[in-house]
């Protein structure tokens, strides 16, 4: 089931995809699980792999791991 945020990759997103992952630069292939997801590239939220992001209950959103992690004091 898709939501706002969360999406499987189907072979017309992945033909509109003009950009691989905002996070770890590798294309998107069909079938895997996407979010849109915040992160270091500013208050946009761009589409990422589901697991190179966290969903943060307190925001509501899915944020990018490594930005996840560095407001919390990791890495």
């Amino acid at each position: 089931m898709n939501t706002p945020q969360k999406t499987i990759v189907s072979r017309e997103l992945m033909n509109t995809l003009n950009e691989g992952c905002a996070s770890c630069g590798k294309r998107f292939e069909m079938g895997e699980s996407a979010v849109m997801a915040c992160g270091a590239w500013g208050d946009v939220q761009k589409l990422v792999h589901e697991n190179e992001a966290v969903f943060d209950e307190k925001q509501g959103q899915y944020v990018e791991k490594r930005c996840y992690e560095a407001s919390r004091g990791g890495i």
